[in-house]
């Protein structure tokens, strides 16, 4: 999406991952103490969104530029 000067959704994603990552990673890593394990846990769960939302809007935006 870089490529074509679609950068609008890969921001907001990237902001939700720095801005919820932080804490889900402490309560997970500390309050449940899962430790690295949690950091980990925390991680996938917040790229989640990213990797399922981003590839569905480059397909749709192949499809639509044809």
């Amino acid at each position: 999406m870089n490529g074509v000067n679609e950068l609008n959704v890969q921001m907001y994603i990237a902001i939700f991952i720095c801005i919820v990552n932080i804490p889900i990673s402490i309560y997970f890593g500390k309050v449940l103490n899962m430790g690295i394990i949690g950091v980990m846990i925390a991680q996938i769960l917040t790229a989640l969104p990213g990797a399922i939302i981003l590839p569905i809007k480059a397909i749709n935006f192949i499809k639509n530029s044809r």
